[in-house]
């Protein structure tokens, strides 16, 4: 289904997703995405989202919490097309992998020949919570011009060990200090969102 955001329109989509999901977004000159989303997978889940700008000065932000369980894999697929001038886009993903699951990252930003002071983001963070978890994370950029900002970065790790030990020390037990951690983790995407707060804290 494809959704069309109009011209000096600003849509926001707060998203939970548990099955599978496929969105495409068409963006209009000066019309603003917002889209946020929470992922909860004890099975295979994968979503995708599809990103077109057709006019000028518009912007994307995307920002997406993966968490996943036992033996699930979850894949996410983000792809951001600038086929214009002056848009922005930034995509902010993040997850969370417990028990022997399985995640994945796929995010692909296509800025086009003649496209001018397009400016792209793209940034994936992920603790693994458990021995077996993992997780594969693979950004592009396909930049085939020179006059845009663009950049990419991915950490994938586990809690920080000194941050769990000073709040040991402060008289947590260890697992209060892996949830407040992760708590903290999560809400720089969620942290807006009550109901979603309240998802993940029963999933720690």
């Amino acid at each position: 289904m494809i959704q069309r955001i109009e011209k000096d329109q600003t849509e926001q989509r707060v998203v939970l997703l548990e099955n599978h999901a496929e969105q495409v977004f068409e963006l209009e000159a000066h019309s603003h995405l917002n889209y946020t989303c929470l992922s909860l997978a004890q099975k295979d889940l994968r979503h995708s989202i599809r990103v077109l700008f057709l006019g000028e000065h518009a912007s994307c932000t995307i920002k997406i919490l993966d968490f996943a369980k036992y033996n699930s894999k979850l894949e996410s697929t983000i792809h951001v097309i600038h086929q214009v001038s002056n848009c922005s886009s930034s995509v902010l993903h993040k997850g969370l992998y417990r028990d022997a699951s399985q995640g994945s990252f796929h995010a692909q930003v296509n800025v086009g020949a003649k496209t001018m002071g397009s400016e792209a983001v793209q940034m994936h963070r992920s603790l693994l919570l458990s021995p077996d978890a993992r997780c594969q994370a693979d950004p592009h950029l396909v930049i085939q011009t020179d006059s845009v900002k663009c950049k990419h970065g991915v950490t994938v790790g586990q809690l920080d060990d000194k941050a769990l030990f000073y709040l040991q020390a402060r008289g947590l037990s260890i697992l209060e200090a892996q949830r407040l951690l992760i708590q903290a983790f999560s809400n720089e995407i969620i942290g807006q969102f009550p109901e979603f707060q309240k998802r993940v804290e029963a999933w720690i």
